[in-house]
């Protein structure tokens, strides 16, 4: 039993003796099994118990004894077993219901024909007690479970209409045009040529990308040979889309077919203090961004007036939203974009705009060291390109103008909402009140729910939870640039305190339930638990752990161990 209320219950309602009850959340059943048999251990265990206690739980069978095995999660991580109790003729049996009713279909009738009729003699009853949860709670009704206190049957109860559960709408992938051409500007680089195979795979076949050195690359450049292998054509334009007449070559390079969207993606960086900046500075820096979406607009509406564009998708800068140190000539052009957005919806025209905060795994940032460090040394977030691409996907699904009235219908309730913009990778690794943060926004109104969240938390942002929060981010920070303290024996013990922490959260328990040494099988970690931590694991320290490894992990302080190594691994191939 996992705990002494379900052993008295199972006394008083089934009679059993409290010396025939033993503990199951630690191998200490084995030898109270052992001694309260004589040592001879009973003739059948029906097991759901993992890792260790799996071994236990097979040392209690007797000679001529069976085992049933009903978990399934040695049988997925390949655990082997001891053989040796095999020569006193013990049996091991292993036992999925699911796979045994789909498999054998006649074999299961009839033993649910025998289950009927044994409930009608009233050999066996339901299991009791019952506890009845509604549908609408069904969150609710997991973290219980989890927790492993529960006695009985939890029941979940369906409404009587489907109107009173939430839902989500369903996410239909986006489809691409396979006859059309899509312009892309400044494509070429690593954020350009993630999106353009993004693109293809959903679809499009015929891309046309223009850059001021388009044209140099070659057909046996991997990336126009990866968009062969999808079955795609990519005409390649050499030219300035701050020049018209280069951006009319690039619309008529698509070969006669229609250009169904525009991904302008230009991008060019003079950073220098505003009371220092040049006027070539500025322009250079702002005038691809504004005259070339000017010019893209302008030519397809010329060269195809017949044929409005499906997408008119603006990269922008999350810099544009809250500033950054000096970059006023490049968000200015940013800040264009998100207004033109505004303006071709006016028009009925497609155009939807992306504010992109700093990427690690694509693009410029990743591909600049100086960049990425000084982002980090600032407590910036710093995303990945999985994200990117959900919110692509997200922002070509808005590019339609709102049919709501623009802008009235917003104004007269003093807001204006524009569901075609979207702003990501805003967030800061440490909390915004801590002295160490060095985010550019972090002072700025518009960010206050951040403020007002942290002090909304239990203790505060000065409580347990922010100030452990503070610490895991100023170890990731200085492991990263530090492989001595990220090898350390130190490290690996706070990440597995960490993991301490936030497992704690997940199964609503003290501190004191839970040791860094008990072995993870004991602790009462279910699958959707271990889902979670993992995915913790991913989302807050970088790390990639299979769930075979975390769930095969000894201890929690093994588990931080692999943690550990995951982050070595990584951090010693971006070096190579």
């Amino acid at each position: 039993m996992g705990n002494e209320s379900k052993a008295e219950f199972v006394v008083s309602k089934f009679g059993v003796p409290r010396d025939h009850i033993f503990h199951s959340r630690d191998a200490t059943f084995l030898p109270a099994v052992l001694k309260a048999t004589g040592g001879r251990g009973v003739d059948v265990v029906l097991n759901s118990l993992s890792g260790e206690l799996l071994h236990a739980s097979w040392k209690c069978v007797a000679k001529f004894g069976t085992f049933v095995e009903i978990g399934r999660r040695d049988f997925v991580g390949q655990g082997q077993l001891a053989m040796d109790l095999f020569e006193a003729n013990r049996t091991f049996v292993g036992f999925d219901l699911l796979r045994f009713s789909n498999e054998r279909p006649e074999v299961m009738k009839g033993l649910m024909e025998r289950i009927l009729e044994y409930y009608v003699q009233g050999h066996i009853r339901p299991v009791d007690p019952l506890t009845t949860r509604p549908a609408t709670e069904i969150v609710e009704v997991i973290r219980f479970m989890q927790k492993a206190q529960h006695l009985g049957k939890i029941v979940v109860t369906m409404p009587a209409s489907r109107d009173e559960l939430e839902s989500e709408e369903l996410r239909k992938p986006i489809a691409l045009q396979s006859d059309a051409a899509y312009l892309l500007v400044g494509g070429l680089g690593g954020l350009g040529r993630s999106v353009t195979t993004w693109l293809a795979e959903r679809g499009a076949r015929h891309f046309v990308f223009l850059s001021r050195s388009a044209a140099s690359v070659s057909d046996d450049d991997p990336f126009v040979r990866e968009l062969c292998a999808l079955g795609c054509t990519a005409a390649r334009v050499s030219g300035d889309v701050a020049c018209y007449e280069d951006v009319v070559r690039a619309v008529r390079a698509a070969g006669g077919r229609p250009v169904a969207g525009v991904l302008q993606a230009s991008m060019v960086l003079r950073d220098n203090r505003l009371v220092d900046m040049s006027w070539e500075e500025w322009t250079a820096a702002s005038r691809p961004k504004i005259q070339g979406t000017w010019n893209l607009h302008n030519a397809l509406l010329r060269e195809q007036p017949e044929r409005p564009l499906d997408l008119f998708f603006l990269f922008s800068s999350a810099g544009a939203m809250m500033g950054q140190w000096g970059q006023a000539n490049y968000n200015a052009g940013n800040t264009f974009l998100d207004a033109f957005v505004q303006y071709r919806h006016a028009l009925g025209l497609a155009a939807s705009v992306l504010n992109i905060g700093a990427i690690g795994d694509v693009g410029y940032v990743s591909e600049n060291t100086d960049v990425i460090n000084s982002l980090r040394a600032t407590s910036e977030y710093i995303m990945e390109e999985p994200a990117l691409l959900d919110c692509v996907e997200l922002m070509l699904k808005r590019s339609d103008p709102d049919p709501v009235p623009h802008p009235k219908a917003y104004m007269d309730e003093g807001r204006y909402a524009q569901r075609a913009q979207l702003g990501i990778g805003r967030r800061s690794l440490l909390p915004i009140t801590a002295p160490a943060n060095r985010t550019v926004w972090r002072r700025d109104p518009r960010m206050l729910v951040y403020r007002n969240l942290e002090e909304a938390a239990p203790g505060g942002s000065a409580g347990v939870g922010a100030s452990s929060d503070e610490e895991l981010t100023q170890l990731l920070r200085e492991a990263s640039s530090n492989m001595t303290l990220l090898r350390s024996p130190d490290t690996a013990e706070r990440l597995a305190r960490e993991l301490r922490n936030t497992l704690l959260g997940f199964m609503m328990r003290s501190e004191d339930e839970l040791d860094l040494d008990d072995p993870l099988a004991s602790v009462g970690i279910d699958s959707l638990m271990s889902i979670e931590l993992r995915n913790w694991v991913r989302r807050r320290i970088g790390a990639e752990v299979p769930l075979l490894e975390l769930v095969r992990a000894s201890s929690l302080r093994g588990l931080g161990a692999t943690v550990q190594r995951k982050l070595v691994e990584k951090y010693e191939a971006r070096m190579k």
